[in-house]
């Protein structure tokens, strides 16, 4: 068979039957251009496309391969080189059949391969991707080594992708597993400059530069997490990671916005720096369980605790809202305002779209020609339309009822026969919804 695979027909017999190997389902369509070299040892492969019905969504050009079969006996995977000149990447394939679906949960996952894999040099000179995939064309260089079952137990990979075209973008990436996997360092970075691909894709213009560094064991992975990106502010936080079973997030930091990012509403109550924390758990795929989320900035006081399908895109969960003070309402209506109030709730439905149920309860609240020493009211909240814009449209509804109401010196309270006023509650319900042209 060795000798076999060294001719023109011997290699082109052995691509047919490679092609039938990888197309169990005859749906997926493989075209293997022309092998050379010593196969199996170092052999070139001038095309290889893949495809489905609707024609080639995948093709790659003048692919090399460098490596040592006899590493196999051992239970290893040694690479001493795997290039590519090209790769165009047009779209995502079509999966039809639950034989696609089944085949691609089949694949072997890379971390039971990692242990076993060592490639000395990874290159793909051009990585095309289609607008279809991306929102936009653009086309990289990928770079990486893996390094792994050392006799010291250490397994090692880095990996670099900057953009050949358009707007420069840098993506690094450094891993160290040591003491048969037991401790972790990690050092990754992202840099792209302004109208890059990444930005566009969070509807912003950019620049953007984040990195998550750290070391520590596993099970109690700690970091930094840094993010800069102009149009929104700066974000600084401490990460700890559990990659057990569940996986689990902590982190504590502060969030600095760049002026005017938020409303002048908005920016009233928060002011321009917060502060937060949060533990989250991903007890299966795709769904996070908020345990508890906590926001503190200025005399606002937000926790929230929940769960959310990444999958479906839907939420539920429950909130307390604290304010201690008013006043910071006083620049944005133009009018003196005080007082303080707490909001529990609980909400529920699609992540941008939600409907929430509220507990408002205020306490010495004045602003302007209108006071009250406290309100006590539920109230049913419906966003009529998705969370995307500045004002989106709600529906509300509730009852309630409101204590020593006063409006231009008139105050709303019964009158006992000594003249004197008890306080009693002015009771209060009704329902708003905007027209379809208001905001």
């Amino acid at each position: 068979f060795f000798g076999l695979a060294q001719t023109g027909p011997g290699r082109r017999q052995l691509a047919r039957i490679v092609a039938r190997a990888m197309t169990p389902d005859g749906e997926t369509r493989i075209q293997i251009g022309k092998l050379s070299g010593l196969i199996p040892f170092n052999f070139h492969l001038d095309r290889f496309i893949l495809g489905d019905a609707r024609g080639p969504w995948m093709a790659a050009e003048d692919l090399t391969v460098h490596w040592s079969p006899f590493s196999l006996m051992k239970g290893r995977i040694f690479i001493r080189e795997f290039s590519v000149q090209r790769i165009n990447l047009n779209r995502a394939p079509e999966l039809k059949t639950e034989t696609d679906r089944l085949s691609k949960r089949k694949l072997p996952s890379w971390p039971a391969t990692f242990p076993r894999l060592r490639i000395d040099r990874f290159f793909i000179h051009q990585f095309a991707l289609a607008e279809a995939m991306v929102g936009q064309a653009a086309v990289f260089k990928i770079e990486a080594k893996v390094r792994a079952g050392t006799p010291a137990g250490l397994q090692e990979t880095w990996i670099l992708v900057e953009r050949l075209d358009g707007p420069k973008m840098v993506l690094q990436f450094h891993a160290m597993l040591y003491d048969e996997g037991a401790l972790l360092s990690l050092d990754a970075t992202l840099a792209e400059a302004q109208d890059g691909l990444i930005a566009a894709t969070l509807g912003s213009a950019g620049p953007l530069a984040l990195s998550l560094r750290g070391k520590g064991p596993v099970r109690d992975w700690k970091g930094t997490f840094r993010a800069d990106f102009p149009p929104v502010g700066q974000c600084e936080s401490r990460i700890q990671l559990d990659m057990g079973k569940p996986f689990t997030i902590r982190a504590q930091g502060n969030l600095a916005f760049t002026a005017g990012f938020l409303s002048k509403p908005v920016a009233a109550w928060f002011g321009s720096r917060m502060q937060f924390s949060l533990l989250g758990r991903f007890p299966k795929s795709k769904v996070l369980d908020m345990e508890r989320i906590v926001v503190r900035t200025g005399d606002l006081a937000l926790d929230l605790v929940g769960s959310l399908d990444l999958k479906k895109t839907h939420s539920k969960g429950r909130f307390t809202l604290r304010c201690n003070d008013l006043n910071s309402l006083s620049t944005l209506m133009k009018v003196p305002s005080s007082g303080s109030f707490s909001v529990e709730g609980s909400f529920s439905g699609p992540l941008l779209q939600p409907k929430a149920e509220i507990h408002l309860r205020t306490w010495g609240c004045k602003c302007h020609k209108l006071s009250f020493s406290r309100l006590d009211g539920k109230f049913l909240l419906q966003f009529l339309e998705p969370l995307t814009g500045a004002f989106p449209k709600v529906g509300l509804r509730g009852e309630g009822i409101v204590k020593g109401l006063t409006l231009g010196g008139i105050t709303f309270s019964h009158q006992e026969r000594d003249g004197k006023s008890r306080g009693d509650p002015c009771g209060f319900y009704g329902s708003c919804q905007p027209m379809d042209d208001s905001r």
